[in-house]
């Protein structure tokens, strides 16, 4: 799998070719939505440029697409265990 995680000013080119715990789900559209050491990428099904969203300070697991693929539901660790979180794209 091949990512290309871009922020501000600084870019990386990520090539993922092991891994333990991780998640991929594709949406309706081909998008593909990622979680990498805790944050949450929507990447172009081909790869490119992923954009990342804001879960807030805890560390993010296990999306999913909605399926009109207008949000993505995903679990956060908390302090008193993981909680399901829904992530409204359209209100972001």
């Amino acid at each position: 799998m091949l990512l290309s995680l871009c922020a501000a000013a600084a870019s990386a080119q990520v090539t993922i070719t092991e891994a333990t715990n991780f998640s991929v789900h594709a949406g309706r559209d081909a998008r593909l939505v990622v979680d990498v050491l805790g944050t949450i990428w929507i990447v172009p099904q081909n790869g490119g440029a992923g954009e990342a969203i804001d879960t807030g300070p805890l560390p993010a697991r296990q999306p999913r697409w909605s399926p009109k693929g207008d949000a993505i539901a995903y679990q956060a660790r908390a302090e008193n265990g993981d909680q399901l979180w829904l992530y409204d794209l359209a209100a972001a």
